[in-house]
């Protein structure tokens, strides 16, 4: 399926028990969304509510748009993790953003991901030229513009920007809440988190988090940059 040249997926509703506001994709389906396209203004009672990704499906997203799409708590299916006002990913699904696509002003509301969010053994690939503006979570959840779950795993290049400043995993607008530990990650209360600033880890192993050397600057991750001079 193709969405492109300006097309817009706009004002659907589901259900609480029902993920996919704005349509689902299931299957081996292949989706492409480019070319000024976009999923607006969509709800899911349940998850995704602008698109609901499952199943070993893969989705592109070039130069496209999705915008004050919602989603809420919800008693529904269950292969879905409940959040992803923009999009939501389950199983084996791939999803790749590319090209000055632009994910704005989605919300979820008791539940977190308001952008994307993550899970099973999803794996969503973030290229330069996104944008994440606006995505909002309710107070005590996580993720305003990524949440990542269960064994998925989440892949952001250089370049992509939230509220105009560099996007990373290591970034607050991003939750890492998954298993196994990548190069970056180390192991916290069960979970992969991000090494934090003054820190890095290239095992990625879930091993520890190496304090940065005094040569150097580290941002976080799996980042350490050596100083003008080392």
């Amino acid at each position: 399926m193709t969405i492109t040249n300006g097309s817009m997926v706009f004002g659907n509703v589901c259900s609480r028990r029902e993920a996919g506001g704005g349509f689902g994709v299931q299957g081996t389906a292949v989706v492409l969304v480019a070319n000024r396209s976009g999923v607006y203004n969509n709800t899911a009672g349940f998850a995704g509510g602008g698109m609901a990704i499952g199943q070993s499906s893969r989705v592109v997203i070039t130069n496209g748009s999705f915008v004050a799409n919602n989603t809420c708590i919800g008693t529904g299916q269950g292969r879905f993790a409940n959040g992803g006002a923009g999009l939501v990913l389950a199983e084996d699904a791939v999803v790749v953003l590319e090209g000055g696509s632009r994910i704005e002003g989605n919300a979820a509301v008791n539940t977190s991901g308001a952008g994307v969010l993550v899970s099973g053994t999803a794996h969503l690939v973030v290229k330069g030229g996104v944008e994440f503006v606006n995505n909002l979570v309710s107070p005590g959840f996580v993720g305003a513009d990524i949440a990542v779950f269960a064994h998925a795993r989440l892949s952001i290049s250089p370049g992509v920007l939230s509220q105009g400043r560099p996007l990373t995993k290591c970034s607050k607008s991003v939750f890492l809440g998954k298993l196994p530990c990548e190069v970056g990650e180390h192991l916290a209360a069960g979970i992969c988190q991000c090494c934090p600033a003054y820190t890095y880890n290239f095992a990625g192993n879930g091993t520890a988090c190496e304090q940065c050397p005094a040569n150097a600057l580290c941002p976080g991750g799996d980042v350490v940059q050596p100083l003008p001079g080392y």
